[in-house]
């Protein structure tokens, strides 16, 4: 989605379901403009539009990686909503990357 059709004020539903408004003053108040940057907010409002539970700016400085938490099942939709608003907005080289959860945690073994 193009930078310019984004306002300046976050969707109240969003600002209700996952506290986005919070995080997006508050980033305004630090001196990032848009917030945390047009295109990383592209990206963010792409994944909260896609059904993510959340999705932030993450790393340091003004941007360069969105985290995003998909709802279990929906991580395809996702990840494909986030390539298209990612291209739609020029950047070519992006990359999305699924991560994954070990359930098993830690294993450890004695040796004999």
């Amino acid at each position: 989605m193009p930078a310019s059709t984004f306002s300046a004020t976050p969707p109240t539903a969003y600002a209700r379901r996952d506290g986005a408004g919070g995080r997006y003053r508050l980033a305004r108040q630090c001196g990032l403009p848009g917030g945390a940057g047009e295109v990383n907010n592209a990206l963010i409002w792409a994944a909260l539009e896609a059904g993510a539970l959340g999705a932030k700016l993450t790393g340091a400085g003004s941007g360069g990686s969105v985290f995003a938490l998909a709802r279990p099942g929906c991580e395809e939709e996702l990840v494909e909503a986030l390539r298209a608003a990612a291209s739609e907005a020029g950047l070519e080289h992006a990359r999305v990357w699924r991560a994954h959860v070990d359930r098993d945690g830690l294993q450890t073994e004695t040796a004999d």
